[in-house]
């Protein structure tokens, strides 16, 4: 959780920004402090950003105004993040991360490493994690994702992941492939499917590469 003037010190609009946060480099929050609003003011700083809820694409730096429900705060996505997804738990251990979710925003090239440890001693100091790299290649028509296999510690990361890999996708790919193989798409799943602005595609082994075309 960070100040804006630390990613984006040479924007002097952020400079004394503080009614937002970033949460690690892709995430920025907008929190809503006055009661009843159902609007609410963001600047965005350079780049390209997503809105979180919506999929609305916009270009900064600049000033919007967003939608803000009760029940929805004003989230934002930089364009290029790579941000995984686990289930919901109560605690660390419940439950072991056999399913986790990618969502991709493409953008140029960008690349994510999911860092993984027990959690609850210091093993990691002597070596005992394990790293999984991601990364996304994106061109005017195409994009590829690729998920490494963990590397390190192979206790870290459950045997038997399987990642859903979500891209950001405003039209229908004519073309989806998993290792170099076509994969069939439907409304109903299948290969991969398109809903919601994403297209989803299930990766049960890894290495491998999914490559989306337009």
């Amino acid at each position: 959780m960070r100040p804006l003037v630390l990613n984006y010190a040479a924007d002097a609009r952020v400079w004394n920004l503080a009614s937002e946060y970033l949460w690690g480099d892709d995430l920025l929050v907008a929190p809503v402090p006055r009661a009843g609003a159902t609007h609410w003011p963001v600047y965005l700083p350079e780049g390209a950003w997503y809105d979180f809820w919506t999929h609305e694409r916009y270009e900064g730096p600049r000033g919007i105004t967003v939608q803000a429900p009760l029940d929805r705060l004003p989230l934002f996505v930089r364009a290029g993040a790579i941000l995984p997804f686990g289930p919901a738990v109560q605690y660390h251990d419940e439950r072991p991360l056999t399913e986790v979710a990618l969502f991709v925003y493409p953008e140029g090239r960008s690349s994510f490493a999911l860092y993984e440890d027990d959690g609850a001693t210091h093993a990691y100091l002597r070596g005992r994690f394990a790293l999984t790299d991601v990364e996304c290649v994106a061109t005017a028509g195409a994009c590829t994702i690729r998920v490494g296999a963990p590397t390190g510690d192979p206790t870290a990361a459950p045997p038997g992941r399987v990642y859903t890999v979500q891209v950001r996708a405003p039209a229908r790919p004519r073309r989806v492939r998993l290792d170099a193989g076509d994969l069939q798409g439907g409304p109903r799943g299948g290969g991969w499917r398109h809903e919601d602005g994403c297209v989803s595609v299930s990766v049960p082994s890894q290495p491998a590469a999914v490559e989306i075309e337009w």
